[in-house]
């Protein structure tokens, strides 16, 4: 449905300086003339601020950067305790079946104001935004619904002021034209292209109809793989190079192993018959080690005998004297404590005993404490002419006796407070007598307990006398034979030793054993050289296959993505020339070659063939009426659209919008006239 959306009037109070204005505008096209400052912007800014909340640039009420909507007075400051209004009638039309719907729009700013207690002005605490249709109360929800549902909110602004467009960012521009020119298929860009057609049904069919800037990141993300494996081949192969050593002579590592193994042979055949020659002595030396081993034990299981004897008698003397010391340290931690509790208890009788001589001195005093008159006076004034603001003396019988009642009540009550003061004196004063007999009691029992504890310390030192000195044990009568016969056994092995041959010969043989088995294994390290410069050989090998496969895949990977971009720009080129031309006076480019000549996406516009920020006015305000006339056909929404500055154009582009043209007139107020 296409919808023509009429804005009849507009009435302004309060709103951005204005006190109270209503304008009202002709469906086609007004023209609304004067001074600068004389309040033309500001009715473009209140009909965008009653549909949005915002002014012709899109700027918010509120928050940084917001634009002001309320009055301020000649220093600049917001004059208070004003609300700030902007009504509109509206006339919304289907193009399509003729049917034609009025609304009435109001949007009211109001100002909260409290005083707290004990202030004596009221303050600000914020403000309060109410929303009106056909003069009814509603909520914000329900009035943004109903202006989104006049104008999409993604178009507030862009199909009304001619100026917006060129102020979005180019990824949006963009965005907006890419979804005017409608979808432009791969098989269309690429068609009479035989690898673009290749791609493009690759990518609708094996792909699964990703698009191209998604196969081409996945591309990128390829190659970065592919490019990253194949810049580590090289170090790769350098490394494995410097760890590889040079080939030794083979056939001389050869001889020399041969040479060494027959050495080694001959040693163990020499050593053989020396160790046979020898065994005989061998075994006597170690008979003799054997004996002097048996006489040791005897000696070491004598003597730890007797030390494990010492131990044991030494041992319970030990436990008797910790006894002892424990016994003294427990009777001591006893008199101490029981000391302690001896004194507080005392002193605590003697608290409480202070404590019963008050209460007797309290107890004495309430009984002496004077009771309250029990006499009446006699003498009263008559309450009949007290009414009358008259004081005259009184003695009727009856005053008399409610006296006396008075007072008789009044003794009785205090004799029953005397009684009970008594009385908790009393109660108190015996549970303190107890008292005092409890602590005597239990200071007594401490005191006994202390006497204990100080007999038991006195008796230590006697007890400890009765111990002694600690015991030795006496060396056992055993212990000399054994000796002697270890001494023995020694002299046997020494004798032995002497007789056994020079072990020198023996070295030598060995020590020429182990410098053959030293050249083994140098020989066998150097040969083990000749598989290691093989393996890694094969390594590189390898490597510079994997290498050039790699390379091969780089340059499949660079030509798909050529392909893609080709591809691509052909699908942009039929969208630029299917948005351009919507367009006369002004063109987009939607792509940009860079100096390594690839192109990129951008939106660039050009208006008699240079960039807006270059054109003059009258070239920019049309170029913007046309992209609003592009925009409003496309999306079938046509709003009112506010052209400033129009007094720079001879002849603004014709559209379906209603036009409400701001023109500066030097010294002329506010006029507003209809422009058909």
């Amino acid at each position: 449905m296409a919808k023509k959306i009429v804005c009849d009037y507009l009435s302004q109070l309060n709103f951005k300086g204005t006190k109270d204005r209503r304008v009202d505008f002709d469906p086609e096209k007004t023209v609304i003339s004067g001074r600068n400052k004389s309040g033309k912007s500001t009715i473009a800014d209140a009909l965008f601020w009653l549909l949005s909340g915002k002014d012709r640039f899109m700027r918010t009420d509120t928050g940084r950067g917001s634009f002001q909507v309320k009055t301020v007075d000649a220093d600049g400051e917001v004059i208070p305790h004003l609300d700030h209004s902007v009504e509109g009638g509206f006339t919304v039309t289907d193009t399509e079946t003729g049917e034609v719907i009025q609304y009435k729009l109001r949007r009211t700013l109001v100002e909260e104001w409290s005083k707290a207690k004990g202030d004596t002005e009221p303050t600000l605490k914020g403000n309060t935004t109410h929303y009106y249709v056909d003069d009814v109360e509603c909520k914000a929800g329900e009035y943004n619904d109903l202006v989104r549902s006049l104008i999409p909110e993604q178009l507030m602004g862009i199909i009304s002021n001619p100026e917006m467009f060129f102020k979005l960012d180019w990824q949006r521009q963009r965005e907006i034209l890419v979804d005017m020119a409608g979808n432009v298929s791969l098989r269309e860009a690429a068609a009479g292209d035989g690898e673009l057609e290749a791609l493009a049904d690759k990518l609708e069919n094996q792909l699964h109809g990703r698009g191209v800037d998604d196969y081409r990141a996945h591309l990128a993300s390829q190659r970065k793989m592919v490019k990253k494996d194949l810049d580590s081949i090289q170090p790769t192969i350098n490394g494995i190079e410097s760890a590889t050593p040079e080939m030794p002579d083979v056939d001389y590592l050869k001889e020399v192993r041969a040479q060494s193994e027959e050495a080694i042979k001959a040693i163990d055949e020499e050593i053989a018959g020396q160790r046979s020659a020898n065994e005989a002595l061998y075994k006597e030396v170690q008979t003799a080690r054997q004996q002097v081993t048996l006489a040791q034990a005897k000696v070491d299981t004598i003597r730890t005998n007797a030390k494990a004897e010492a131990q044991r008698v030494g041992g319970e003397w030990d436990a008797r004297l910790a006894a002892i010391d424990a016994d003294e340290k427990r009777a001591r931690a006893e008199h101490t404590a029981q000391t302690q509790n001896a004194a507080y208890y005392r002193e605590k009788a003697e608290q409480q005993r202070k404590r019963l001589a008050d209460l007797r001195t309290e107890w004495k005093a309430e009984q002496g404490r004077p009771a309250p008159k029990t006499e009446p006076t006699g003498v009263f004034v008559c309450p009949l002419y007290k009414k009358q603001g008259m004081t005259l003396e009184c003695q009727h019988p009856a005053l008399v006796e409610d006296e006396r009642e008075t007072i008789a009540a009044a003794v009785e009550h205090f004799n029953q407070q005397r009684a009970e003061a008594m009385r908790r004196i009393e109660e108190e004063a015996s549970r303190t007598e107890s008292n005092i007999q409890k602590m005597e009691q239990q200071a007594q029992e401490a005191e006994r307990a202390a006497a204990e504890a100080k007999k038991a310390l006195d008796a230590i030192p006697s007890r400890r006398a009765t111990l002694g000195p600690r015991p030795t044990a006496a060396e056992p009568a055993e212990l000399a034979p054994a000796l002697e016969a270890l001494k023995e056994a020694e002299g046997v092995l020494a004798k032995a030793k002497e007789s056994q041959p020079s072990q020198n010969a023996t070295a030598e043989l060995t020590q020429g054993r182990a410098d053959m088995v030293h050249n083994l294994e140098v020989v066998a390290a150097e040969l083990a050289k000749v598989d290691q410069i093989k393996a890694n050989r094969a390594k590189v090998a390898e490597l510079d296959k994997r290498g050039r496969e790699l390379g091969q895949q780089l340059d499949g990977i660079d030509r798909e993505d050529d392909a893609a971009a080709r591809l691509l720009k052909a699908q942009m080129n039929m969208v630029e020339e299917r948005v351009n031309g919507r367009f006369h006076g002004v063109q987009f480019r939607l792509f940009e070659r860079q100096i390594n000549g690839t192109e990129v996406p951008t939106c660039t516009a050009t208006i008699g063939g240079v960039k807006p920020s270059s054109a003059n006015d009258a070239g920019v305000i049309n170029a913007g009426v046309e992209v609003i006339k592009a925009i409003s056909e496309h999306y079938g929404v046509y709003a009112p659209v506010f052209v400033d500055r129009a007094e720079s154009v001879d002849d603004v582009v014709g559209t379906e919008n209603q036009q409400i043209l701001l023109v500066v007139r030097r010294g002329q107020e506010l006029k507003v006239e209809a422009a058909r």
